[in-house]
């Protein structure tokens, strides 16, 4: 089954900045690896939103481009209420034609903190799916012997 089709398959994705907390506080964002005309489309978005001077536009695009392939987050806190932001999943959609994952985004992260998220889940995602290639390869030749063997002469 191709990586991107098995829901089950989720990639853990965290902040830079938050590096330093404990495990336990840091926010976590699980991305599913997203398909070739996925990662086309989230290159495009990125592209799109750093060549754009409105701040509006650069919040939409760049909000769905951390949306693409997330599947969910953990320990993700409202800086405002210091309250947890539960999971809504992406189909929720808000009055104001933004999701509620969107609306989450705008309310936990800093602008940085949302290009950081666009860059580490790529580069994330990119080394989960190679890793998987390589651990489903079979080895091609045996191990060589890391000694040559002595035979006495006698």
């Amino acid at each position: 089954m191709p990586l991107a089709a098995d829901p089950s398959q989720t990639l853990p994705v965290q902040l830079k900045s938050d590096a330093a907390l404990p495990e336990a506080y840091r926010a976590t964002f699980y991305y599913r690896a997203l398909t070739v005309s996925q990662h086309r489309r989230r290159a495009s978005l990125l592209e799109s939103a750093q060549a754009s001077e409105d701040l509006d536009e650069i919040r939409r695009l760049l909000n769905q481009a951390v949306t693409l392939g997330l599947a969910g987050w953990k320990n993700l806190v409202n800086p405002e209420t210091g309250l947890h932001i539960p999971f809504p999943g992406i189909a929720v959609s808000l009055s104001q034609g933004q999701s509620a994952v969107e609306q989450a985004f705008d309310d936990a992260l800093t602008p940085d903190e949302k290009w950081d998220l666009a860059y580490e889940t790529g580069a994330a995602v990119r080394l989960a799916v190679a890793d998987k290639k390589k651990s489903a390869l079979p080895a091609t030749s045996a191990p060589a012997s890391s000694a040559t063997n002595a035979t006495a002469n006698a």
